[in-house]
C-alpha cells in the first residue's frame, strides 16, 4: 500500500500495474519517477540526487524536476541536485557550488555565480553553455586537463 500510494504521489499512472511491471516494461522517465519514489518512502531528511535527468528529453526532465522539488517541499525534505545542466541549475535552487577535481572552487546564490562567477573555471562552465551561444558560433572550451583525482597538485587544481 505504501509503494502504491509512493508511486501515486509522483505522478506515475496505473500504479498497480506498475507494481507487477519488469524495469525495462517502464520508460527512462517512469524508471526516473520510481527511483524518487522509493528514496522518499522513508521521508529522509535529505535527498541527494546524482544526475537524474540525464538521458531523458527536456519535457520528462522538467516534468522530474517538477515533481522532485514539489515533493521534497511538501515533505520537508533538503535536496542537493547534483548535475552538469547549467539550465537545470539556474531554476531549481538557491545556492550553487561549482566543483573541479572534487573540490568545490566556488559557492554562492544560484544568480550571483550564474551572473558574475568569481572562479576561472566556474566562468569557463557557463561559457559554455549551449544557450549562450549564438548559432552557427562553435561552443566555448576549457583548455587543459583535469588533473588526476590520486594525483591533486597544492593549492587549486584549476590552476
Amino acid at each position: 500500500a505504501r509503494a502504491r500510494e509512493a508511486l501515486v504521489k509522483v505522478g506515475i499512472p496505473a500504479p498497480d500495474a506498475r507494481l507487477r511491471a519488469y524495469p525495462h516494461q517502464l520508460s527512462g522517465g517512469m524508471r526516473q519517477r520510481i527511483a524518487i519514489a522509493i528514496a522518499l518512502l522513508h521521508a529522509p531528511a535529505l535527498l541527494i540526487a546524482d544526475e537524474p535527468t540525464t538521458a531523458l528529453d527536456v519535457t520528462i526532465q522538467a516534468q522530474i524536476l517538477a515533481e522532485a522539488q514539489g515533493l521534497c517541499a511538501e515533505m520537508g525534505t533538503a535536496l542537493i541536485w547534483i548535475t552538469h545542466d547549467l539550465a537545470v541549475v539556474a531554476g531549481l535552487g538557491d545556492r550553487l557550488c561549482v566543483m573541479y577535481a572534487g573540490r568545490i572552487v566556488e559557492a554562492g546564490p544560484v544568480a550571483d555565480v550564474i551572473e558574475a562567477p568569481l572562479h576561472p573555471y566556474s566562468a569557463g562552465l557557463i561559457a559554455s553553455a549551449p544557450s549562450r551561444n549564438a548559432r552557427g558560433v562553435p561552443l566555448a572550451q576549457i583548455p587543459g586537463m583535469a588533473p588526476a583525482l590520486t594525483d591533486r597538485p597544492p593549492g587549486c587544481a584549476f590552476a
